[in-house]
């Protein structure tokens, strides 16, 4: 009997159990292929979903920068700069008689030799969210401006704060306060304010956790609030952060294309070496509280997260075109840091850790062989110091036995230092209570944080019974600080690290005898000996250090006194006026105005 042929075995499918495949239904080895296929068809869209979304951010960009033009244009015919945008483009010029109709240097007529023809207006931004504050920063932002007015007669140059004390406080009132503080008369005409309306996100009081990280992300939130996402708001033609919030930089670059020239006065690094080390030491100073000074674990957590920040604050000061630094202390820490961003992964993704290939004249040149804006090595702009008024006061052989500090009532001031020294003082010599020595504190006040720490001195002095030696002049006029410094014999700074103590200048060119901390500024550029080897003044670190040097000045002979108080007068004048702070800031802004003439 015949038994039927099995039908043939087809390679790769069972023999048992075939079912033909239903239509339109695919075919595939095995189950694992049918789950794979998939995953891979969706893989394959990753790209093509980020070029559209790279295209859709520049497109985006586009529309934005011809936003923010007609924004700029609308403000200048505010401002009477009509018809602006059929003006031409600025070009370099190098004939005799082209250049900026009678600059001149402040308050001087003396002409400079900048060789640049401005024809068509050219808006220039500061960042200084509190130009309101009266401190030693704002000096600098106010007397750059006073420059720029006085150096750019023509009136084509628009100055721009950008500030959150401003729609609060009118234009008047602002610059009322600057002729009150500083002496400095402004044209209204030719400034404009941009409010910053959400300031209160780069207060320190603001973030309870990761201070240095939320200010600085509420910086660039900030930053874009006032040049983006508000109606009024523009990003400028010439950047130049004047209050060190660093990472409004590589958003400005950003926004602009590259094309914005990039300038920063720095005060003080927000992040230093110095830090770490007490971190790492775990001491209880600062911004490291007991509480993480005592934990080893919350100690290696504080150094990890200050290591990343440090990286991240490192990158963005190398968006900087042009930078100045307000001493040696600084200059040191921001190339250091400088230098530490240019060996970061971050940097080489961003191609910042290449070598820039400049032409010869390094020092003139504006852009690198690939057509990149240069950046500059930091370079130290020591800050303005108005040593006029200051070097009119006299009896510099008879003055009274007062000490003054002038600072803001900020924590890191430490003022309470300065009332432990007194306290100290009276206790180990009773005989200078008698003989009427006292304490006066001149500073503004910003906020009401200012004034509860002002509420907590005087608690203090309370406690340690010199409520009647100790005296608090608040938000005092310029007028009023010139003539009590006149008076005075001891000018008072107890701040750690101070970045460069432009109170202890003023000390100096007042007749006073400068008694500071022996760190940063007041260590290295200020209180230091003459060209000719003169002692201009005295330093301390702690309380009892400020007391034993205190009783050394006020025993001194009145002759040695007065030798050192006009040897502190020099060094002051020498260093530290206004015009030599006129030519460090003038050979920026060239360079600045040379970037943007020559941008490609």
């Amino acid at each position: 009997m015949n038994r039927p042929v099995p039908p043939p075995i087809r390679k790769g499918l069972p023999a048992t159990g075939f079912r033909p495949p239903r239509a339109g239904k695919p075919v595939f080895a095995n189950s694992q292929q049918e789950d794979i296929a998939p995953i891979y068809l969706y893989l394959s869209l990753i790209p093509i979903l980020l070029l559209i979304g790279v295209g859709l951010a520049g497109l985006g960009l586009t529309r934005l920068r011809e936003r923010n033009e007609k924004r700029k244009l609308k403000v200048l015919e505010e401002y009477g700069w009509k018809n602006a945008e059929s003006e031409e483009e600025p070009k370099p010029e190098n004939t005799k008689d082209s250049g900026l109709r009678n600059r001149k240097r402040g308050t001087t007529n003396t002409p400079t030799a900048v060789k640049v023809t401005q024809d068509k207006p050219l808006i220039v931004g500061f960042w200084h969210p509190y130009c309101n504050a009266g401190g030693g920063g704002e000096r600098v932002l106010w007397t750059a401006i006073a420059w720029v007015q006085a150096t750019h007669t023509n009136g084509r140059v628009l100055s721009v704060v950008y500030t959150g004390d401003y729609p609060e406080t009118s234009k008047e009132e602002i610059l009322h306060k600057v002729k009150a503080r500083f002496d400095i008369t402004l044209d209204p005409a030719s400034i404009h304010f941009v409010p910053l309306r959400s300031r209160h996100v780069i207060s320190d009081s603001y973030w309870r956790r990761f201070t240095l990280l939320g200010q600085s992300a509420g910086s660039v939130w900030l930053a874009l609030q006032g040049m983006v996402l508000d109606r009024d708001g523009f990003w400028p033609d010439i950047f130049i952060d004047t209050m060190g919030y660093a990472f409004t930089l590589p958003l400005v670059s950003m926004l602009s294309g590259h094309t914005v020239p990039l300038g920063s006065y720095i005060h003080y690094p927000v992040i230093s070496t110095d830090m770490l080390r007490r971190v790492k030491e775990r001491k209880v100073e600062g911004t490291n509280q007991q509480g993480i000074s005592a934990s080893r674990w919350r100690t290696w957590g504080k150094l990890l997260y200050y290591r990343i920040f440090t990286q991240l604050y490192a990158v963005a000061l190398m968006f900087s075109n042009v930078t100045m630094t307000n001493s040696s202390w600084t200059q040191n820490h921001i190339s250091n840091l400088i230098q530490l961003g240019r060996r970061s992964f971050l940097s080489s993704l961003l191609n910042f850790d290449r070598r820039q290939d400049t032409p010869q004249d390094s020092a003139t040149a504006t852009h690198d062989s690939r057509g990149q804006l240069v950046h500059d090595p930091p370079r130290i702009v020591y800050p303005p110091c108005d040593t006029h008024e200051f070097l009119q006061l006299g009896n510099l052989a008879s003055r009274k036995p007062i000490m003054v500090s002038l600072a803001q009532f900020r924590p890191e001031k430490d003022h309470a230092k300065q009332i432990e020294a007194l306290a100290l003082l009276f206790e180990r010599h009773p005989e200078w209570r008698a003989k009427g020595v006292k304490l006066i504190m001149l500073g503004s006040c910003r906020n009401e944080e200012d004034e509860a720490r002002i509420r907590g001195l005087k608690a203090l002095a309370e406690d340690r019974r010199v409520t009647g030696d100790v005296e608090f002049v608040v938000n005092a006029p310029f007028s009023d600080i010139v003539q009590r410094l006149g008076e005075a014999s001891i000018g008072m700074n107890t701040m750690v690290d101070e970045h460069f103590g432009i109170s202890v200048v003023e000390f100096m060119a007042a007749g006073l005898i400068p008694l500071a901390h022996a760190s940063a500024g007041p260590l290295l550029d200020i209180v230091t000996p003459t060209t000719k080897g003169a002692r201009t003044g005295f330093h301390g670190t702690d309380a009892s250090s400020f007391a034993d040097r205190m009783h050394e000045i006020l025993s001194m002979p009145v002759k040695e006194q007065e030798k050192i108080r006009r040897a502190a007068r020099e060094k002051a004048v020498e260093a530290f006026s206004q015009e030599v702070f006129e030519r460090g800031w003038k050979e920026a802004w060239v360079r600045l105005i040379d970037m943007r003439v020559r941008k490609r």
